[in-house]
């Protein structure tokens, strides 16, 4: 078991999907001006390390787009981090060609738990990528719908282990981490960088309480695999 902190702030005005990554531009380049790119703060808000290569670890500032409005979650240590934000964000941020309000709509501060349980939990995903280069060979050589969702759930479970590792909790120490797939929504392509990539729309059930609107998969720092507890009222 963990106890994390959590910060989410939420925009006011509204954000379209593909312009995720240019929040994160937009307010990683106001911080940066403020602050320094290479301030060691700093380089949470852009996920890059020096000489310009890109962070591999799990990205504790994710940008998001929730309620159609632009977002970013903070978790653990940049948490200590999000008053850059406030300080020198500027009244609008460019997003490609017009202007969004930095405005608050709503600031959620907490503290989840984060525990391997004896009851289930349902989530939904959205634009989770579980694949990559390296795995699509092996999921496409998957022949029925039944191969696909047992690739999918060990791949949930190996992200779930490395989220809870990259927040200190070693929970593979603890009971065994459970994933059942009820739906796939959806199986789609994104582009990114260049790339297709393999993306889907998955409903789940696992034993592990997770904080809403955290990523897990590829690409969780810009807004990729939003993970959703589909009953608010179990919310952690």
């Amino acid at each position: 078991m963990k106890k994390i902190r959590y910060c989410r702030i939420q925009l006011e005005d509204e954000l379209k999907p593909y312009e995720v990554n240019a929040l994160r531009g937009a307010v990683a380049d106001a911080v940066s001006n403020a602050i320094g790119r290479d301030n060691k703060e700093g380089l949470l808000y852009h996920n890059h390390v020096p000489e310009k290569k890109y962070n591999q670890g799990y990205p504790l500032i994710q940008y998001k787009r929730i309620k159609n409005q632009p977002s970013i979650i903070f978790l653990e240590d940049a948490v200590d981090v999000a008053h850059h934000f406030f300080a020198n964000a500027p009244t609008n941020l460019t997003i490609h060609t017009h202007l969004i309000s930095t405005k608050i709509a709503e600031l959620v501060l907490k503290q989840p738990i984060l525990q391997v349980w004896e009851n289930m939990f349902t989530y939904s995903i959205l634009d989770y990528g579980a694949i990559r280069e390296k795995n699509k060979e092996t999921f496409d050589a998957c022949e029925s719908l039944k191969d696909k969702i047992i690739f999918l759930e060990k791949m949930l479970v190996s992200h779930i282990v490395a989220f809870a590792l990259n927040l200190g909790w070693a929970i593979n120490q603890e009971k065994r981490v459970e994933v059942n797939i009820l739906d796939i929504l959806k199986h789609k392509t994104i582009p990114f960088k260049d790339i297709d990539w393999d993306a889907f729309d998955l409903t789940f059930k696992t034993n592990v309480s997770l904080p809403n609107f955290i990523g897990l998969g590829n690409h969780v720092s810009v807004g990729w695999g939003v993970v959703k507890n589909i009953h608010p009222d179990n919310e952690w």
